[in-house]
């Protein structure tokens, strides 16, 4: 297993070769600094970026270098409300920065689990875990959320509904655990014959995207069946 410090300059380099001087930094989501994560430096203009090097952002899209707003939401959310995941099982899937799976960690899980197929996903969720010293030996980091075997109490997924390809992953995850918590900001008007809508919260993606983010409320479902 890498160490920390070797993650970390593997993953600047990743994103110093996508977007020239930027690097990541370790910022708080908020006021009371109770979850930190290593992301894309806000001082960094993203919002300002010429179109050569937008491009290669949207060619190679590095989810973890954000907190995207449906994860962000829904890790407040579980923060606020550690009710939610307390001693249960929770499995975060396409984890990204490990930002709800580290919140779930936080309020009281008794076992988490965060599934993200991208190797650097995966990196980036074993920093941020060690930033908020989560204890490792209840939290797992895997690639495809089949290849746990154990049972399963809630599964957490934030912002896949942008590719409709991911639909029949959805109702694959529905058969997965008895629960689900479901939270996305693309999708307007989402139905699912298995879940319902139980709120809506405005949220941001931090560090700022500027104009690349047009999406700024994020609806929540549940598990109705």
């Amino acid at each position: 297993m890498k160490v920390m410090h070797d993650l970390l300059d593997e993953m600047n380099s990743v994103l110093a070769s996508i977007l020239d001087d930027a690097s990541l930094a370790k910022v708080a989501l908020d006021d009371q600094q109770r979850l930190r994560l290593w992301l894309i430096d806000p001082a960094y203009q993203i919002e300002n970026l010429p179109a050569g090097a937008a491009q290669r952002v949207m060619d190679n899209p590095l989810y973890w270098m954000f907190c995207w707003a449906s994860g962000r939401v829904m890790a407040q959310q579980i923060l606020d409300n550690p009710d939610l995941v307390k001693n249960r099982v929770v499995m975060d899937v396409g984890s990204g920065s490990g930002v709800v799976a580290i919140a779930a960690a936080l309020s009281g899980a008794e076992r988490v689990i965060a599934s993200d197929i991208d190797p650097m996903s995966q990196n980036a969720i074993r920093l941020n875990r060690d930033l908020n010293a989560v204890d490792q030996k209840r939290f797992d980091v895997i690639g495809d959320y089949r290849d746990y075997s154990g049972q399963v109490d809630l599964i957490t997924v934030a912002d896949v509904l942008y590719d409709r390809d991911n639909l029949p992953l959805l109702d694959a995850l529905l058969d997965h655990a008895a629960d689900m918590m479901l939270a996305d900001s693309r999708v307007k008007n989402f139905t699912h014959p298995r879940l319902v809508k139980t709120a809506k919260f405005p949220g941001e993606t931090f560090p700022a995207l500027g104009g690349f983010d047009e999406f700024s409320e994020v609806n929540f479902y549940r598990k109705s069946c």
